[in-house]
């Protein structure tokens, strides 16, 4: 299943979007915790109890990234908030993403990237940036996704998976993501 993430709606502008692009790469390769991100609204993604929650540096398997150059986190980070200002025609290219098996599905490192590469294909955005990150700290192994929805060519923002609606992004990818 994959799933948008919403982000609080208290945070608008590009130089707030920017910001946020660097918190979600942050908490997504796990250098800031979920309770400490005020980019995320905690009620609309799940955590378990926060006795439970993992510290920093245990949440993340491994993690990727699509088209960026940038090879360390503040570099890839400064990447994206970059292209995120530059945005001509919206307020709000950051996108997060969430992609999550059952508790008894295990998918294996390829699966996952292939898994990643389906979902940024029936988005429409195999051309965007994306950092994503394998997560294993809850019963569902699930992987987060930050999209930059400006395109580098021409600075304009790419309208996902044609306008879908959520619940055909999430019947459509259930059926991709199979194990």
């Amino acid at each position: 299943m994959a799933k948008p993430i919403g982000a609080c709606a208290k945070h608008a502008g590009r130089r707030a979007e920017a910001r946020k692009a660097r918190a979600l790469v942050a908490y997504a390769i796990d250098l800031l915790p979920l309770e400490h991100s005020q980019w995320i609204d905690p009620k609309l993604v799940h955590v378990p109890d926060t006795h439970e929650i993992a510290q920093v540096g245990e949440k993340c398997a491994y993690w990727g990234t699509c088209n960026i150059t940038g090879e360390d986190v503040p570099d890839i980070q400064a990447e994206m908030m970059a292209l995120a200002v530059c945005g001509q025609t919206t307020n709000s290219p950051i996108e997060h993403i969430v992609i999550s098996w059952k508790e008894d599905e295990h998918p294996d490192p390829q699966q996952i990237e292939e898994a990643v590469a389906t979902i940024l294909k029936l988005l429409g955005a195999l051309d965007l940036q994306a950092v994503w990150a394998v997560h294993q700290n809850t019963e569902n192994r699930h992987v987060h996704i930050v999209l930059n929805r400006v395109r580098p060519q021409n600075y304009s923002a790419a309208e996902l998976g044609d306008g879908w609606s959520i619940d055909a992004f999430d019947s459509s990818s259930a059926s991709a993501l199979s194990v």
